[in-house]
């Protein structure tokens, strides 16, 4: 079979919640400054612990650290509550995909997208879906369980070297 390549969706509030948990947890952990900050503040408490007699940075450094954690949930479920908005935005979850030789579209209910290849910045692979970057926070997830495996090749083709 030779493009354009078409195949059907159907998303549920499970894969949603699980690609908004995917892409937020592959964001904060490659993010360098999020680990830099946390270093930081680790490397500023023990530099208090040992050279001043004061103990109000061991007490309120700690709350630093658990504000850079729920600064980190705060990403997640703001990533999970757009998905999950747009997922209701479907109503019955149905989308259908074409790969073509310049572009993948996507046709749902709520309207239609038709994206260049070359606008895809990454693109990470799971054995359910795809997580298709196209911003720093911006993403869509494709529902590859429904299709054709040369369908996925063509679009790993057009991808080159940014698969994950």
């Amino acid at each position: 079979m030779s493009p354009p390549y078409q195949f059907e969706a159907v998303y549920d509030h499970a894969l949603a919640s699980a690609a908004a948990w995917t892409f937020a947890k592959r964001r904060l952990t490659g993010s360098r400054s999020l680990w830099i900050a946390m270093a930081a503040v680790a490397l500023f408490e023990a530099a208090c612990a040992l050279w001043l007699a004061s103990l109000w940075p061991l007490l309120v450094l700690p709350a630093l650290i658990l504000l850079l954690g729920g600064l980190s949930l705060g990403v997640w479920l703001a990533h999970r509550a757009a998905a999950l908005r747009k997922l209701r935005a479907l109503g019955a979850g149905h989308a259908t995909f074409t790969f073509d030789e310049d572009a993948l579209s996507v046709e749902t209910k709520a309207g239609a997208t038709r994206l260049a290849w070359a606008a895809i910045d990454e693109v990470w692979e799971y054995p359910a879906f795809w997580i298709l970057t196209i911003a720093e926070n911006a993403y869509f997830t494709v529902l590859t369980t429904s299709a054709l495996p040369e369908a996925l090749d063509f679009a790993r083709a057009r991808l080159g070297d940014r698969l994950r």
